[in-house]
Protein backbone atom coordinates (compact mmCIF):
# COMPACT_ATOMS: atom_id res chain seq x y z
CA UNK A 1 0.00 0.00 0.00
CA UNK A 2 1.11 3.61 -0.90
CA UNK A 3 1.22 5.87 2.13
CA UNK A 4 1.07 9.50 1.46
CA UNK A 5 0.35 11.27 4.86
CA UNK A 6 2.38 9.46 7.53
CA UNK A 7 2.20 10.54 10.89
CA UNK A 8 4.47 10.07 13.64
CA UNK A 9 3.73 11.00 17.54
CA UNK A 10 6.82 11.70 19.09
CA UNK A 11 7.44 11.98 22.72
CA UNK A 12 11.20 11.92 23.63
CA UNK A 13 11.11 7.95 24.18
CA UNK A 14 13.83 5.91 22.52
CA UNK A 15 11.23 4.10 20.97
CA UNK A 16 9.44 6.92 19.59
CA UNK A 17 12.88 7.88 17.67
CA UNK A 18 13.19 4.84 16.03
CA UNK A 19 9.53 5.05 15.09
CA UNK A 20 10.62 7.86 13.31
CA UNK A 21 13.95 6.73 11.75
CA UNK A 22 11.17 3.72 10.40
CA UNK A 23 9.01 6.25 9.22
CA UNK A 24 11.64 8.10 7.10
CA UNK A 25 12.71 4.97 5.40
CA UNK A 26 8.64 4.20 4.88
CA UNK A 27 8.09 8.03 3.16
CA UNK A 28 11.70 8.14 1.35
CA UNK A 29 10.74 4.63 -0.13
CA UNK A 30 7.29 6.05 -1.58
CA UNK A 31 8.27 10.00 -1.74
CA UNK A 32 6.06 11.14 0.94
CA UNK A 33 5.39 13.47 3.64
CA UNK A 34 5.90 12.91 7.00
CA UNK A 35 4.10 14.99 10.03
CA UNK A 36 5.98 15.10 13.34
CA UNK A 37 3.23 15.53 15.98
CA UNK A 38 4.24 16.42 20.06
CA UNK A 39 1.57 16.70 22.09
CA UNK A 40 2.20 18.74 25.80
CA UNK A 41 0.12 17.07 27.90
CA UNK A 42 -1.76 19.48 30.20
CA UNK A 43 -4.24 18.20 32.19
CA UNK A 44 -6.36 21.40 32.44
CA UNK A 45 -6.72 21.37 28.67
CA UNK A 46 -7.91 17.88 27.63
CA UNK A 47 -10.70 18.97 25.60
CA UNK A 48 -9.12 19.56 22.57
CA UNK A 49 -5.66 20.03 20.61
CA UNK A 50 -4.34 23.34 20.90
CA UNK A 51 -1.83 24.12 18.35
CA UNK A 52 0.35 26.55 20.39
CA UNK A 53 3.10 29.17 19.43
CA UNK A 54 6.80 28.30 19.09
CA UNK A 55 7.61 30.69 22.45
CA UNK A 56 5.03 28.88 24.00
CA UNK A 57 7.07 25.28 23.44
CA UNK A 58 7.99 23.98 26.83
CA UNK A 59 11.68 23.33 27.18
CA UNK A 60 11.57 19.33 26.80
CA UNK A 61 9.24 19.81 23.46
CA UNK A 62 11.76 22.05 22.25
CA UNK A 63 14.25 19.54 22.95
CA UNK A 64 11.88 16.80 20.84
CA UNK A 65 11.86 19.16 17.88
CA UNK A 66 15.28 19.59 18.02
CA UNK A 67 16.02 15.73 18.35
CA UNK A 68 13.24 14.98 15.68
CA UNK A 69 14.78 17.58 13.38
CA UNK A 70 18.31 15.55 13.63
CA UNK A 71 16.83 12.58 12.72
CA UNK A 72 14.76 13.83 9.72
CA UNK A 73 17.40 16.27 8.39
CA UNK A 74 17.13 16.46 4.51
CA UNK A 75 16.00 13.10 3.81
CA UNK A 76 12.15 13.69 3.58
CA UNK A 77 9.40 16.68 3.28
CA UNK A 78 8.14 16.83 6.84
CA UNK A 79 6.37 18.74 9.16
CA UNK A 80 6.32 19.66 12.91
CA UNK A 81 3.10 20.09 14.99
CA UNK A 82 3.21 20.94 18.46
CA UNK A 83 -0.19 20.75 20.26
CA UNK A 84 -1.37 20.58 24.23
CA UNK A 85 -3.40 18.07 25.41
CA UNK A 86 -3.88 14.52 26.66
CA UNK A 87 -1.37 12.79 24.32
CA UNK A 88 -3.38 9.37 22.99
CA UNK A 89 -6.36 11.51 22.31
CA UNK A 90 -4.98 14.10 20.12
CA UNK A 91 -3.06 12.05 18.20
CA UNK A 92 -6.19 10.17 16.80
CA UNK A 93 -7.71 13.80 16.68
CA UNK A 94 -5.02 14.76 14.78
CA UNK A 95 -4.91 11.84 12.45
CA UNK A 96 -8.60 11.67 11.80
CA UNK A 97 -8.08 16.21 10.71
CA UNK A 98 -4.90 15.42 8.76
CA UNK A 99 -6.49 12.84 7.03
CA UNK A 100 -3.13 10.59 7.63
CA UNK A 101 -2.70 7.01 5.71
CA UNK A 102 -0.21 5.83 8.35
CA UNK A 103 0.74 6.28 12.08
CA UNK A 104 3.94 5.06 12.81
CA UNK A 105 4.99 4.92 16.27
CA UNK A 106 6.61 3.55 19.12
CA UNK A 107 5.19 0.09 21.26
CA UNK A 108 5.93 2.23 24.57
CA UNK A 109 6.70 5.49 25.40
CA UNK A 110 8.42 7.62 28.20
CA UNK A 111 5.26 7.87 30.84
CA UNK A 112 5.74 4.97 32.59
CA UNK A 113 3.38 6.07 35.20
CA UNK A 114 0.41 6.32 32.54
CA UNK A 115 1.24 3.33 31.14
CA UNK A 116 0.80 1.21 34.47
CA UNK A 117 -2.63 3.61 35.75
CA UNK A 118 -4.35 4.22 33.02
CA UNK A 119 -3.42 1.85 29.78
CA UNK A 120 -1.02 2.51 27.01
CA UNK A 121 -1.32 5.47 24.44
CA UNK A 122 -0.28 3.11 21.65
CA UNK A 123 -3.24 0.55 22.52
CA UNK A 124 -5.22 3.44 22.55
CA UNK A 125 -4.84 4.56 18.95
CA UNK A 126 -4.41 1.23 17.45
CA UNK A 127 -8.02 0.61 18.64
CA UNK A 128 -8.74 4.24 17.78
CA UNK A 129 -7.33 5.34 15.00
CA UNK A 130 -9.22 6.15 11.28
CA UNK A 131 -6.10 4.34 9.80
CA UNK A 132 -3.42 1.81 9.67
CA UNK A 133 -0.83 2.14 12.35
CA UNK A 134 2.68 0.64 12.37
CA UNK A 135 4.07 -0.27 16.05
CA UNK A 136 8.10 0.09 16.41
CA UNK A 137 9.50 -1.88 18.86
Amino acid sequence: MRYKNILVPVDGSENAYKALREAVEIAQANKDEISILIVQDDGKLYGHALPIPKQRYTRASEMIVQEALDVVKDTVKSQIFVVVGLPKKQIVEFATEQKSDLIVMGATGANYFERMTLGSTTAYVVNHAPCNVTVVK
